[in-house]
This record gives C-alpha cells, structure tokens and sequence, in this order.
C-alpha cells in the first residue's frame, strides 16, 4: 500500500536583515557560499533570504520508495503560513539570573513584543509584508514572498534598531530599556491543496518548519568551528541513531574541522598565532600536514592523537586543551549563569576520537572535492542537503548570548525531530535571549567570541597586515552604521574584505 508524507524543508531556515530592497537566496546546497555583490547600486547591504520548499514522501508499506518536491501547477498550489514574532525586549535579562530579572521591567509584557502574527501567502509571485508592533511604533519584521514555483520566499527587516523615546543610551552590551531590533523567528507551514481526477480537492498539510531571521553574515566563506549544523546532527543522533556515522571519513567528518580552525586565522590574530603557517603543528591549510594527518598508519597516530590532545573536553576539563580556541559561553542544560569553555559536541568528538586512533576512512585524495550545487545533487538528497546547508553558515557555540539563536538551541527538548524545532516552541522564543538590539553584543564581542561571523582584523586585497574590522564605532554607531562595515571573501589562498563603505 502506497502511502504518503510532506515536509518542508529546510526544517531550519535562515535569512539576514539587510538595508537594501535587494536579497539574494542563503546557500541550498553544502558547500555554496554566496559570492556577491554583497551591495547593491546604491551601496546598500542586501538582506539575504531564506527559501523553504515542500517535498512528497511515498513509502510502500511503510518502506521508502521516492521523494519528489511538489511545486505549483494547474492542480496543486500551497498556502504558506508564518509567525515572526521578536520577544527580546519583553524577555529576561542576560545572563539569566535566579530571580528571572526582566529586561524593561513595570512595562506591559505585549506591547513589547513585536509580534508579526500569523501570514499566509500562496499561489505563485504572491507577496505579503509582516509588520508588528513595539511600545505602540510599527516595526518591519519582513516579508514574505512565493517565486514562479509556488516555493515560499523569507525575507527579514532592514536591520532598524531604534529606542521609544528616541536617542537613548546604550550602555549594556545585551540589556538596553526602550530599545527594539527587527530580527525575529517562528515556525513555517504548509498546506498542500490538489485535485483528483475527479476534479475533487483534497488538503494536506506538511511537517512544519522553522525561520530565524538573523544578522548579516559578514564572512560568508568562513564557518565556526561548531556551527548550528553540528549542534543539530548531534541532537538527531539522540533522536534518531541512523544519524550517527557508521564510519568516520577524513574527508567529511575531520577535515572540515580542521580547516575551519585555520580559515579563522584571516579574522583574528591570537587563532593566526595558533594555526597560520608559522605554527606547523597548527597549520591545518599545509598540505603536507594534512596528508599525514589523513593517513590511518600507526607511523602518523603519534601526531593525531596530539591534535586530539588539543582538543577541550568538557567531561575532563583537566586534560585537555583549549581548541577551539574561542571564549566561554553559558551551558546549554543549565542556562542560570553556568559558564563553560567552548567545545566541539559530543558527536564531534567521538568521531574525532576515533580518528585519533585510525580507525577511520583513508579517503583522502590531496584536496576537498568540489561541492555540487543543488540541482546536482539527486532529488531523493536534496532535503538532507537543504537541512545542512542552511544552518551551516551560524555559530553553535558559544552561547554568550549568540548570534542567530541562543542556547536552546543546543537543547535535546528544543526538537521534536531530527532537524525540526518542537511545535511548542513559542514564536521568538529561539531569539529571545539575545542581544537587543543585536548590534550592541556585535560590537562589544571582538577577539575569541565569534570570529567567523564577526571578524575581529581583516585583511585589504594585496595587504600583508590586518586593519581592524571595526573601528571608531560606539555601540550607538554600530547601531547605524553596521551595514557599511566591509565583507570577508575567499581570495586564492586567503580571505579578504570587500565592499566596505566606511
């Protein structure tokens, strides 16, 4: 017996407020890094959007047979649905305390929160503005959009941060009263509407998905050391063990690590001490190094088994090292101000503990393959691809207060399935504890906080020394001018700023 599943995909989503009308699609496929312009005629910076689609499942007695994506056509159109809401102003301080202190305390908790409610959007080349409220002033939340498929189009604010009254100060780096920014999240579905060949309709609805509408990424083609992807796949293996790898490849499982530590080195000088080519044991770009790490023999376990060494292990703070070499953050299974050294997830350290000890696959060819763009990848692994490659360009780690989400997302009861943010989860709820407005944590968080999404020193095309990425902003004129600062690009064997406008 034939039956039938949809779910969107991505199960997370993420797209970037932006001050221009212009956007283009966040990465679809592993690997594919957006390559601007970044800016658009008039020197604005673009938002970046994030696009869900709805895919079939056919399973025949209960066994996969076929996935297939399902588009608009003369007998079957989807109606989008989604919730942006932005709960920040109206949440607890941060770092949370015992007592539950509030930020804007003796205010009316709802009109402080900018709560876009439910939008519907359907058919194709449709468009809906979201818009909510905050202490009685209309605040963009985004919009949301359907392309020449009926495939739902997310697209942010215009990155606003304003105070009601106007001008106040900003003295914390996370809690500012009056304050408001437009970032938001909440969940997406679907429902699916066909004609049978009796003309008769019938409606499904999808496995609902999840948008988080964050700050730009200003280094595209850098990633964190521990990204929301491997927060994510660690939960899955909780949920689900056919999640767990049933054998750790170089090639997927260790070397992206490796080379996400030394890519950190273009943004920030203490990682460049670390693992640049003056440091051998350190330099994870030497190819050289890199064969010998790849190779599983008992000659080469001598120096796996010390770049393990380096590692920091939370189950054995006392010994371990301290890569990845980045600031404490607060504990995910205990959010009262427990403060933790940032580590890679247990999934990531298995693997790696495995290959430590070679027992693991010597696929190593001498370079990364290529990433195939998502048209190239097989339609049955096309959500697996949309899943990873959206929630790959984040920060996982640490959660101090974080970035594009903060430490629920490490949660196991944050999920109610691989990939897929539990249904009673409250919209704003993943943002709520961030920074507000979010400008003020992105300028006060330099040096080993989140390199990889924001730069603490960039490098010119052609210099041989870094200036500082941000420089000469206060936190008030970080709050205006953050879409002037410049974008980290790749660059041959490097990475280098563009497009900066201040």
């Amino acid at each position: 017996m034939i039956t039938r599943k949809y779910r969107i995909h991505p199960g997370i989503g993420i797209a970037r407020v932006g001050n221009s009308n212009e956007y283009f699609v966040g990465p679809e496929a592993p690997g594919n890094v957006p390559t601007g312009p970044f800016r658009d005629d008039e020197g604005n910076l673009k938002r970046q959007a994030a696009r869900f689609r709805v895919f079939e499942y056919q399973y025949d007695d209960g066994e996969p047979v076929g996935v297939r994506e399902v588009v608009h056509r003369g007998d079957v159109s989807i109606r989008w649905s989604v919730h942006l809401c932005n709960r920040k102003a109206a949440s607890r301080r941060f770092p949370p305390d015992e007592a539950g202190t509030l930020r804007n305390p003796g205010i009316d908790r709802e009109r402080l929160i900018i709560d876009g409610g439910r939008q519907d959007v359907e058919g194709v080349s449709s468009q809906v503005g979201v818009r909510g409220s905050f202490l009685d002033e209309s605040v963009t939340l985004g919009a949301l959009r359907t392309d020449e498929y009926g495939r739902l189009v997310v697209l942010g604010g215009f990155g606003r941060s304003r105070s009601v009254p106007p001008n106040e100060p900003l003295p914390n780096f996370a809690n500012n009263p009056g304050w408001h920014d437009d970032v938001s999240d909440g969940p997406v579905t679907a429902t699916i509407q066909a004609a049978d060949a009796d003309g008769n309709l019938t409606e499904v609805v999808a496995e609902p998905a999840w948008i988080v509408v964050a700050p730009p990424s200003f280094a595209p083609g850098l990633q964190n050391v521990v990204t929301w992807y491997d927060q994510a796949l660690n939960i899955a293996t909780r949920l689900d063990r056919d999640y767990e790898p049933k054998r750790v490849s170089f090639i997927h499982h260790v070397h992206p690590i490796l080379r996400r530590v030394s890519n950190l080195q273009w943004v920030n000088a203490e990682i460049r001490g670390g693992h640049s080519a003056s440091r051998p044991r350190g330099d994870f770009l030497d190819p050289d190094y890199i064969a010998r790490l790849a190779d599983p023999s008992e000659q080469t376990r001598g120096e796996r088994e010390a770049v393990f060494a380096n590692l920091y292990d939370p189950n054995n703070p006392a010994g371990f090292g301290t890569m990845p070499q980045l600031n404490v953050g607060i504990a995910p299974d205990d959010p009262l101000r427990e403060e933790i050294a940032t580590a890679l997830t247990p999934l990531q350290l298995r693997l790696l503990r495995k290959w430590s000890t070679g027992r693991f696959e010597a696929d190593w060819t001498g370079e990364a393959p290529s990433a195939p763009t998502l048209d190239e990848i097989d339609e049955a692994g096309r959500p697996a691809a949309l899943d990873r490659s959206a929630i790959e360009d984040t920060i996982g780690t640490p959660f101090y207060p974080g970035i594009e989400a903060g430490y629920l997302i490490a949660r196991l009861d944050s999920y109610e399935a691989p990939f897929r943010i539990a249904r009673r989860m409250l919209p704003g709820q993943l943002t709520e504890s961030l920074a507000v407005p979010w400008q003020a944590d992105f300028h006060d968080c330099d040096n080993l906080w989140w390199p990889a999404a924001r730069p603490t020193e960039a490098f010119a095309r052609d210099a041989d020394k870094p200036h500082t990425w941000i420089s000469d902003f206060s936190r008030l004129r970080m709050a205006n001018d953050w879409w002037k600062l410049g974008v980290i690009v790749e660059d041959g064997n490097r990475f280098v700023e563009t497009e900066r406008e201040v």
